[in-house]
């Protein structure tokens, strides 16, 4: 179940990281999406944050 729980946690931030790879690529150009700026800085949060978690749970997790 926890290692269910730390690929889960993964894959979500690593959508949101990938979100924001493209974002920023395409930032030269106008924006297709609605999406705000508040948006975009709550996606790099959220996935640093998770991937963050992610890792910790991996090296301090011993069971």
């Amino acid at each position: 179940m926890k290692t269910f729980l730390i690929l889960y946690i993964v894959l979500v931030s690593m959508s949101l990281l990938a979100r924001l790879a493209l974002l920023s690529f395409n930032s030269g150009y106008p924006r297709t999406t609605k999406h705000t700026r508040f948006e975009d800085v709550l996606a790099v949060v959220l996935g640093s944050g998770a991937l963050g978690w992610a890792v910790w749970l991996l090296v301090n997790y011993h069971g």
